[in-house]
């Protein structure tokens, strides 16, 4: 299993339109930033931490979340804070997007 989580601004057709996508998780966002570290670790967090939960295909998910929900969320597993997002709009709402993708070795093992 390759899963990702990524930080970004949640896509203009999306933002009055926040609802199931079943065809593309990176339809969500423009990436800011990518969680290297990241894992499942942020299905159970985002349930008490992040807001508007939804499903975007069969396996990944996506929440809004501030500026400030993202940097607890890195700072709660020690995760690195990066350098990129510090000059971000603090005020603003993004989408942080769960994704899980079949990897070549999942089909063939």
């Amino acid at each position: 299993m390759i899963t990702k989580v990524i930080f970004g601004n949640i896509r203009k057709e999306r933002q009055e339109d926040w609802h199931k996508n079943d065809e593309n998780p990176y339809a969500v966002v423009d990436e800011i930033y990518e969680v290297p570290e990241a894992y499942t670790e942020i299905l159970e967090y985002g349930k008490t931490h992040f807001s508007d939960p939804i499903n975007v295909d069969w396996g990944s998910c996506a929440w809004k979340c501030t500026y400030d929900e993202f940097v607890a969320y890195l700072k709660h597993y020690k995760f690195k804070v990066p350098a990129e997002i510090e000059n971000i709009d603090k005020d603003k709402t993004y989408g942080i997007i769960f994704i899980e993708e079949v990897g070549y070795s999942d089909v063939y093992e």
